[in-house]
């Protein structure tokens, strides 16, 4: 069968293409990156879906028996209804070109894959949905998401196709871990993307014009349940527990989630008609971990660091990530505070004086007497270079007084007249230069 793949690049489209080509179909994929799929090996159409005149003359010539619709824009988590607004279009206007494309290329079978939250993201208990179950009304933060997956269903039924309900994809190879609710405790339908595959291959090959079909592995679990269990496999600490408010607030759409729905899907139906069997039971069999129970674990409040090897009856995170209710618990008692020793006083000896050591009297040397100044010549008298003794502190109340200190300037020397006196002056002050050095 001559095979029109949109989305064979996505997630679900890795796994298709190989089951697609096993089970003798020939594959043509559509993409918007050329060369994309050329590792795939097959062909390629380069387009894309969201701009329908492109899209239906680049398949010009091409033709095909049927069309599969994978189309998603989630290259990571969606946390926001912005997040989701791409894969929204995709789902309402992508199915619509997606339609016209199988027209003009001769299809006469559509599948396409939808999504469990067309039931509403609300609690819808735990007991499993058939495909008939009433659809809750859009109306709340969820209705863009809602309503997209109602127009494709809508869309694609009317064609005569298949849609695929999917439950909540999770890899064998992923086990990231994510915060969950530390209140909300509602189920979701798990299924492997591999098994998301298969079921379209099966499908495909047991077409059925118009049918609707829940598509989810044998086990709903809590979201709590399913990250404690790839923690668990992962060997990894186990979730961040957060309020319900706080999640509203981090992730508006992902909230949804984690802190209101509660919904598990009927898979009789695709059993009997497709004959379609999972080849992952379950998510816990998937990773090989126990079911571990959201209201019997116990969690540490503190895990041991580095490589040391953890004390009696404590938490060994490596060996045991998480505590489940089968096991016992071993309380270790607090061991009793040891007895502080008594200390004996001693008493110090004080410290003998030491001894002042004695001052030896020296003599200071006698200033040698100035030279007399000659009867002719004026004395000069030196500035007194002495201060005034400071003051003694005054009173708090009184008020502090100016300090002065009092200099006596020199009185200038006498004209010289005659030149006889210059000459003795000379040889007056060559006399006390020489005293000054000997000084």
């Amino acid at each position: 069968m001559r095979v029109l793949l949109a989305g064979a690049s996505g997630a679900i489209g890795r796994h298709l293409v190989p089951r697609l080509k096993a089970a003798g179909h020939e594959v043509t994929g559509i993409t918007r990156v050329p060369g994309s799929l050329q590792s795939a090996g097959i062909r390629e159409v380069v387009a894309d879906v969201l701009d329908r005149p492109a899209l239906l003359a680049a398949l010009d010539g091409i033709k095909a028996d049927a069309v599969i619709h994978q189309l998603t824009a989630l290259s990571k988590t969606p946390t926001t209804l912005r997040d989701m607004r791409p894969t929204n279009r995709l789902r309402a206007e992508g199915t619509s070109a997606l339609i016209a494309a199988a027209r003009k290329v001769g299809a006469k079978k559509f599948v396409a894959a939808s999504f469990f939250g067309v039931y509403g993201l609300t609690d819808h208990g735990r007991a499993p949905l058939v495909e008939s179950a009433p659809i809750t009304e859009p109306g709340d933060r969820a209705d863009p998401v809602q309503t997209a997956l109602l127009s494709l269903e809508e869309q694609v039924r009317a064609f005569g196709g298949v849609c695929l309900r999917f439950g909540l994809f999770y890899d064998s190879a992923d086990r990231r871990v994510s915060p969950v609710s530390r209140t909300w405790d509602g189920v979701l339908p798990m299924l492997n993307i591999a098994d998301a595959a298969g079921a379209t291959v099966r499908a495909l090959a047991k077409y059925k014009p118009g049918t609707v079909y829940n598509i989810a592995d044998e086990q709903s679990m809590s979201y709590r349940s399913r990250e404690i269990a790839r923690a668990q496999a992962s060997h990894v600490r186990p979730p961040t527990e957060l309020p319900d408010r706080v999640l509203r607030l981090a992730a508006p759409f992902g909230s949804l989630l984690l802190t209101r729905t509660s919904i598990s899907l009927d898979t009789t139906k695709a059993r009997t008609e497709l004959g379609w069997i999972p080849e992952f039971p379950s998510l816990l069999e998937t990773l090989g971990v126990a079911a571990p129970v959201a209201s019997e674990v116990v969690f540490p409040l503190e895990a041991p660091r580095g490589n040391a090897a953890p004390a009696e009856g404590e938490f060994d995170f490596e060996r045991d990530p998480v505590f489940r209710a089968d096991q016992e618990i071993v309380s270790v008692p607090e061991p009793e505070p040891e007895p502080e020793p008594e200390l004996e006083a001693v008493a110090e000896p004080e410290p003998e004086p030491e001894p002042e050591p004695e001052l030896e009297a020296v003599a200071e040397p006698e200033p040698e007497p100035e030279p007399e100044p000659e009867a002719d010549a004026e004395p000069v008298t030196e500035p007194d270079a002495t201060f005034p003794r400071a003051p003694a502190r005054p009173a708090a109340d009184a008020q502090p007084k100016p300090r002065t200190r009092t200099v006596k300037h020199p009185k200038a020397p006498a004209p010289l007249a005659r030149s006889a006196d210059v000459f003795q002056d000379v040889d007056d002050a060559i006399a006390r230069i020489g005293v000054w050095h000997e000084d």
